[in-house]
């Protein structure tokens, strides 16, 4: 069986590869192990990921971790399988896990692959290519690697305050949950208390109790996810965007949106194709 190495992927000065292959339907790639850890997670398309003799379904949205050991190849029965893989040396890794986490559990330790698999919220999709885009430029160096996979853990591992908003009532995370939908968090913060079944005063003071946010800022995040979701899979205009997530001031809606994100909705829409477009 092949092994791959990763001195044959990075050149001088890289401690990481970066590629967002299409898997066609007319190739299997070969079988093989690592002499480093990938990642890699589904951008489009649908595909099955042989592992270890089994088999897992590939869908978006499905990030996958990889150890040196595992056994594996991907394939796709209609070419539309496209994926952005991540390859570091094990020893960054274990750098990381031993300086910041080491009363954590390690995400490449060996257990079966269904826990090293993680189904993605669009938010949380949305997170991971932010956290790529710096790799995607060309920054491969020990800090830029470093950065990226600190980011990984975080969205796949939340820190403790964030851990802490699982404690929230039911009734709250259904009504997040729920106005993560347009047709809904465009009906505005009287809506989310309704679908809460609550007064917005008793909403108000469990957001900010549980999430330390107000519904106007819950809203808000939400609009931002669903316009940069837009933003990297559509050709939709800025504008079409804008108004789609019920904001009738544009110049607003880029205040929000670079606050967020750090970049226009234009800069983040070049960034977000040229991840897609890595070979």
């Amino acid at each position: 069986m092949q092994t791959l190495r990763l001195k044959s992927f990075v050149s001088k000065g890289e401690a990481c590869h970066v590629a967002a292959p299409m898997i066609a339907d007319d190739r299997l790639l070969h079988v093989h192990r690592h002499d480093f850890l990938e990642l890699f997670w589904v951008l489009r398309g649908r595909g099955i990921h042989w592992i270890n003799d089994g088999s897992r379904e590939l869908r978006p949205g499905i990030l996958v971790l990889i150890r040196a050991e595992d056994a594996h190849t991907l394939g796709s029965a209609d070419g539309s399988l496209q994926i952005v893989n991540i390859a570091f040396s094990i020893a960054t890794w274990k750098y990381l896990q031993r300086r910041y986490f080491a009363d954590k559990a390690d995400l490449f330790s060996p257990q079966p692959i269904a826990q090293r698999e993680f189904e993605l919220t669009e938010a949380r999709r949305i997170e991971l290519q932010q956290a790529a885009v710096e790799l995607r430029g060309g920054v491969r160096n020990r800090a830029g690697i470093e950065r990226f996979l600190l980011n990984v853990r975080h969205i796949l591992q939340p820190t403790d305050r964030t851990e802490s908003s699982s404690q929230a009532p039911d009734w709250l995370i259904r009504a997040c949950r729920a106005m993560e939908r347009p047709e809904n968090f465009n009906r505005g913060t009287r809506y989310f208390a309704q679908l809460a079944g609550r007064s917005p005063e008793h909403l108000s003071r469990a957001l900010h109790k549980h999430l330390g946010k107000t519904p106007t800022d819950a809203l808000n995040e939400h609009r931002m996810s669903h316009a940069a979701q837009r933003l990297a899979t559509t050709e939709d205009t800025i504008l079409d965007i804008v108004l789609d997530c019920g904001f009738e001031n544009v110049s607003h809606f880029y205040k929000l949106f670079r606050t967020r994100f750090g970049t226009s909705p234009r800069r983040y829409r070049l960034r977000q194709k040229q991840i897609v477009g890595t070979r």
